[in-house]
């Protein structure tokens, strides 16, 4: 009992920041990419609900995701018709709905959200930091295990069992300003160029030396 509160209380958090998702970016989304056809009974705003609880749930695989959107199948309807997954439905959207979708969703979300609130992630900084006049960003990686647990620690960098993320962050923000993943074995070196680019003449960059 005290598990599936837990779970209802997860999930009122979740209808709070699907609240804050902008209701007609997805369709037009949908639209620009010619996925209307794969919408039919599970349709792309259920998709992205759902794939935002199982990060909230902390869901242990996709029967678990699946078990728990069903069982709260009547939170999930007040978050703008929601529907709960069924396991070959998710298991195909996520095979052939564009990535892009959901990529696209998460800038227009992140550019909306200082207009809904123009205090929106915005801090001050005190002492010598505080002076700075530009943004400040910095920069790093990490790397995302895949099957790394039954490989050498040593090795699994160098080979396909990981994927890296580089991350250009907003200081005053703590919101990503550019991402980019590709395989373990890229160095920070290598993506520097392509996380700087975009950058004002006078903002400052902060990395480590790797």
């Amino acid at each position: 009992m005290q598990n599936i509160n837990s779970t209802a209380l997860k999930l009122s958090v979740l209808k709070q920041l699907c609240n804050l998702i902008p209701c007609h970016a997805l369709s037009k989304l949908v639209r620009e990419h010619d996925s209307q056809n794969d919408a039919r009974s599970f349709s792309h705003w259920s998709h992205v609900v759902t794939l935002i609880a199982s990060k909230i749930i902390h869901c242990f695989g996709l029967n678990d995701l699946c078990d728990q959107t069903d069982i709260h199948s009547g939170v999930l309807s007040a978050i703008r018709g929601a529907t709960p997954a069924r396991r070959n439905t998710l298991s195909h959207a996520n095979k052939t709905r564009p990535a892009a979708i959901a990529e696209g969703l998460f800038w227009q979300t992140l550019s909306h959200l200082p207009q809904r609130s123009p205090g929106f992630a915005q801090r001050t900084f005190p002492g010598k930091l505080g002076k700075l006049r530009k943004a400040v960003h910095i920069m790093d990686s990490t790397v995302i295990e895949l099957c790394a647990n039954c490989m050498d620690w040593a090795s699994h960098r160098r080979r396909k069992a990981a994927a890296k993320a580089h991350v250009r962050l907003n200081f005053e923000t703590l919101l990503p300003g550019y991402v980019v993943i590709d395989t373990a074995r890229e160095s920070d070196a290598r993506r520097a160029r392509e996380l700087t680019s975009g950058l004002k003449e006078g903002e400052n960059v902060v990395f480590d030396r790797g």
